[in-house]
């Protein structure tokens, strides 16, 4: 049982005295029991545990309906959060999901492009979709341009496809909502979020997996043909007239329904690969920077790491920080990171990517599919002669 319903339950009180203002929330049975909440972290988290009794959250919900938890938040000086929560008072599931996204946004370490390595093509096509034609509002109704729409973030796995979404999200100061694929499953987790998102607006969905919603309906079935369904209808219908950006991101384009891809839903292909080898210098750096270290040759490291992800190049810095790390809790002198030290630790990491690009080998492209997937294809096919 969680902490905080522990909390609940053991600050059952009548007029208790505190030093700040609590949310105290009556519940109807024989004994009127209130219970108090501290914070804003506690009301959800109380919500949101299957395991609370429905009677406590029936109340929970009353006061919401009655706008006493809105008059609390204005009370505390959360004023911004209380009318950002207004036009969720009749929607429970909407106003937990608006709660959750207001606090995560709030608490999330707030980055922009300044800290994405590469990818500029990237950077200028997300910025185009979804923030140009706000910001150039009268050029843009000129040529008929309106924010919003769906792009597709493709290509292996590692090469920061979340981290530039959530990173885009910071440049433009919109809300950035994460769901995963798998969680679209739900009828009522999708409802909810496309319902929400059209009330807040100004908001980045980032959907991971994206594969698993845009399954080839001519081959996986009835219920995922259904499912593909009904996030393609959500997304021609309820998603585009609101302004709202919809980032998908898959490591497998190729197994997606065409429907999904035609031009009107996500009509933006964008390949997220492997660094070139002057990004690959530069994120090793990067990844380096805050590490005690002697002068490193960085680009010796980049010329053999072909194919290695940013992740990839993030561990190999990791490991390599690891063994000085280890000789000093052992007793050794504390000493810098060094080359020697590198190079051992890109002897023992290789790329994570090769199942995938083993995997990517064994697909057969349609010509239709070479021409969309262009620049994943010619590196596949540039991967084919390196391996022989």
């Amino acid at each position: 049982m969680s902490r905080c319903w522990i909390n609940v339950m053991m600050l059952l009180v009548r007029g208790k005295r505190m030093d700040h203002e609590p949310l105290l929330v009556k519940r109807t049975n024989k004994r009127n029991d209130e219970f108090v909440f501290d914070d804003l972290d506690e009301l959800t988290e109380v919500i949101d545990d299957f395991r609370v009794p429905f009677g406590l959250k029936r109340a929970i919900f009353h006061s919401i309906r009655q706008g006493e938890v809105g008059e609390w938040l204005e009370k505390t000086g959360n004023k911004e959060l209380a009318s950002f929560l207004k036009s969720f008072e009749k929607d429970l599931d909407g106003y937990l999901m608006a709660i959750n996204l207001f606090q995560k946004n709030r608490k999330m370490e707030k980055k922009n492009f300044s800290f994405v390595i590469g990818y500029e093509t990237a950077k200028r096509k997300l910025l185009e979709a979804g923030c140009h034609a706000d910001k150039f509002e009268e050029i843009s109704k000129r040529y008929n341009k309106k924010s919003g729409g769906a792009i597709l973030l493709y290509g292996p796995p590692g090469c920061g496809k979340t981290y530039l979404a959530n990173c885009f999200a910071g440049e433009t100061s919109k809300f950035f909502m994460k769901r995963g694929g798998a969680e679209f499953f739900d009828p009522r987790v999708m409802r909810s979020t496309i319902s929400s998102i059209k009330k807040i607006k100004n908001t980045v969905l980032f959907i991971d997996e994206m594969e698993m919603l845009g399954v080839d309906r001519d081959v996986e079935g009835l219920n995922s043909r259904a499912l593909t369904n009904q996030i393609l209808v959500s997304i021609d219908s309820d998603i585009k007239k609101y302004g709202i950006l919809i980032i998908g991101a898959t490591n497998t384009p190729w197994v997606m329904d065409p429907s999904v891809l035609r031009s009107g839903r996500f009509d933006e292909f964008i390949y997220m690969g492997f660094p070139s080898f002057d990004e690959r210098k530069k994120l090793l750096e990067f990844y380096a920077s805050t590490l005690p270290k002697e002068k490193l040759d960085f680009e010796s490291i980049a010329e053999k790491t072909e194919f290695y992800s940013c992740s990839d190049l993030e561990a190999i810095c990791s490991e390599a920080a690891a063994i000085p790390w280890r000789e000093a809790i052992n007793g050794e002198t504390a000493r810098k990171l060094n080359q020697d030290d590198l190079e051992k630790a890109l002897l023992y990491l290789e790329p994570t990517s090769i199942p995938w690009l083993e995997n990517a080998c064994n697909v057969v492209f349609s010509q239709n599919m070479k021409v969309r997937f262009s620049p994943m294809v010619a590196e596949i096919e540039r991967y084919k002669r390196k391996r022989g």
